[in-house]
């Protein structure tokens, strides 16, 4: 019989993962030239990437391109290259005109050199994308004017309006010199078309006014559209070896996932903590949640390839379709193996060094009751359930009360006390469900007794569910370990946290400072990630964890932010560098500091790294 624990469901939160997809070779003495870890004599897997070993001398490891440092680009960067920092820059590519970078908020045209910005073009304001056959380039059509020319279509038919006014005054003073009846008819007929055009027009003026939906729609509508056109070098110097069309078709595919909604890929396993291994490389753990990586060959053909490993247990293999207009969720359950593999088990082990950290600072989210369950502790905190494992080392699921349909305790059949079932939603995928058992020990404890705190529990969530709104997960909150950086850290650039992980990390570099420091909400944050404050002192931060530059427009954006917060002072801190453009504004005098990848690793050091010897 099925174990009714293998229909337990993933949470909302969501790890990301943007892989690097070029083939790389790893030596089993001395650097992974995939993430530049070192590796150790024992290890035929990178204990921080996952991917596998075969020999290689020392010295062709150390000079292998590491695209996770923040160093000064070569000055002919690869033709195509995808990313694995997540959520930094989703492609780059050197095309005619300089270097297309692509990240979660701009397509940026760089020099070639990544040192001058030539032109960016906000993500939200791109129309289409696609591979032009007839002019083989990149075509993106962008909207603009979009503000201007929807104040223009908001004046067109505020006069239109004061037109139909003026013309059902004048019918309403003709109605009062006409006699002859007939007339007064037609007269009226028209002065009652005209006050259903006017209360037509009237509502659809409060609706452009009012509804932010139907502002969007019509300041796109109304928008000009510009062509702009990226071909790819014609010289073989400068070209890479895959064939120009499959550049133009990932490109096309990287921007309009970025476009649409990003998809995710949900996987879910029982028993828990199964390996996920996309493309050959790792992506987690069980239960795992990711939007869909960019992978060059899953791309082209269409799909991901999956695979699921275990320690003791059979590899789990499937397929994923890459279609950017659908999310996939697969739970496998997985089987015993029959013979023991110790060498393949030890490469799973060193495999799952390489997967995301999953702990949480439980401290903090003020857990109210501990449920103990057959294989995981269920912890009910005050805006959110949250799933771990026994030993308290791992989060596995947070899902919050308001994204909960039901909860319910299903009694098992011709058994003394059943689980219980939680039906719930998120974002990509609805109707979920979590069956929960309470742990018996073994017969110690009664059927019965087992019954009652069940349905406990039922009570507990059901008033929970009704009381809450919260239907999304907040970013997790890590336990203050990992937070601690290590010279690790320092060598890849940051790779293992996540932009707004960064962020934290960075304000934790400024309590180390001295200063009060706050990370601000997400959304609408007006260019500031962290406010650092200290007796009159007054700083607003922006943090870019990028590897692309970061150019002029986002260092005007952190100048304008200082009149919001009130603040005596201005930086842009990024893991990558800065543009000449975003230099020289600095240069000509304003209240501004930067922060590049060098200068931030040296605070790190100083302030940070010192402080734990």
């Amino acid at each position: 019989m099925r174990n009714p624990a293998a229909r337990r469901q993933d949470a909302p939160g969501r790890q990301k993962l943007i892989l690097n997809t070029t083939p790389r070779v790893l030596s089993t003495v001395g650097f992974c030239t995939n993430c530049g870890d070192r590796l150790k004599d024992s290890h035929r897997y990178c204990g921080s990437c996952g991917s596998p070993a075969d020999p290689q001398k020392e010295s062709e490891a150390r000079s292998a391109p590491r695209t996770e440092t923040a160093e000064p680009p070569a000055q002919n960067p690869p033709a195509g290259e995808t990313t694995r920092t997540p959520n930094s820059v989703d492609r780059r590519t050197l095309f005619d005109d300089g270097l297309l970078v692509l990240t979660p908020e701009d397509l940026i045209l760089y020099t070639s050199d990544e040192r001058d910005e030539l032109k960016r073009i906000p993500v939200s304001t791109i129309r289409s994308c696609g591979y032009s056959i007839m002019r083989r380039c990149l075509l993106i059509k962008q909207r603009v004017n979009e503000d201007d020319n929807l104040q223009k279509l908001l004046a067109e038919k505020n006069s239109a309006l004061e037109n139909l006014e003026r013309q059902k005054a004048n019918l309403e003073e003709k109605l009062k010199r006409t006699r002859a009846r007939s007339k007064r008819e037609e007269i009226k007929e028209n002065i009652q078309s005209m006050e259903r055009d006017l209360n037509d027009l009237s509502a659809e003026m409060r609706q452009l006014k009012a509804d932010p939906t139907k502002t969007k729609l019509a300041r796109e509508k109304a928008a000009d559209i510009k062509n702009e056109a990226f071909r790819l070098p014609k010289s073989p110097a400068a070209q890479s070896s895959r064939n120009p069309r499959d550049e133009y078709r990932i490109w096309e595919y990287v921007v309009r996932r970025r476009l649409s909604d990003v998809p995710q890929i949900k996987i879910d396993s029982f028993p828990y903590g199964a390996v996920v291994v996309i493309n050959g490389r790792v992506a987690g753990t069980t239960p795992l949640t990711i939007d869909k990586p960019l992978i060059d060959d899953a791309i082209l053909k269409g799909r991901y390839d999956i695979e699921l490993l275990k320690e003791g247990y059979g590899a789990a293999k499937m397929r994923v379709t890459t279609d950017i207009a659908d999310s996939h969720f697969e739970r496998v359950e997985l089987r015993g193996r029959k013979n023991p593999d110790y060498r393949l088990d030890k490469q799973i082990e060193e495999m799952r060094r390489g997967a995301p950290d999953r702990s949480v600072d439980l401290s903090v989210y003020g857990v109210e009751r501990e449920v103990e369950g057959r294989h995981e502790l269920l912890l009910l905190a005050g805006d959110e359930m949250l799933v771990c494992t026994k030993d308290r080392g791992q989060c596995l699921y947070e899902i919050p009360y308001g994204s909960i349909n039901d909860v319910r305790y299903d009694r098992g059949f011709l058994r003394g006390s059943g689980a219980v079932k939680i039906n719930y939603n998120e974002i990509h995928f609805k109707n979920l469900e979590f069956d929960f058992w309470i742990d018996g020990q073994d017969g110690r404890i009664s059927s019965s007794e087992i019954r009652r705190r069940s349905e406990s529990l039922v009570e507990i969530l059901n008033k929970k569910r009704k009381g809450s709104k919260m239907l999304g997960v907040p970013n997790r909150i890590r336990a203050p370990e990992f937070f601690i950086v290590t010279e690790n850290d320092l060598q890849n650039n940051f790779s293992r946290f996540e932009p707004f992980e960064f962020e934290r990390l960075v304000a934790k570099l400024f309590e180390r400072k001295g200063y009060k420091a706050t990370v601000t909400q997400e959304r609408g944050d007006f260019g500031v990630d962290v406010l650092a404050e200290a007796g009159r002192e007054k700083i607003t931060i922006q943090v870019k964890h990028w590897q692309a530059s970061v150019g002029g427009p986002d260092v005007h954006k952190t100048l304008g932010s200082m009149l919001t917060f009130g603040a005596t002072r201005a930086m842009v801190v990024t893991s990558s560098d800065f543009t000449n453009q975003a230099r020289e504004i600095q240069a000509r005098g304003a209240p501004i500091e930067l922060w590049n990848g060098s200068k931030l690793r040296g605070e790190f050091r100083q302030h940070m790294l010192e402080a734990q010897h």
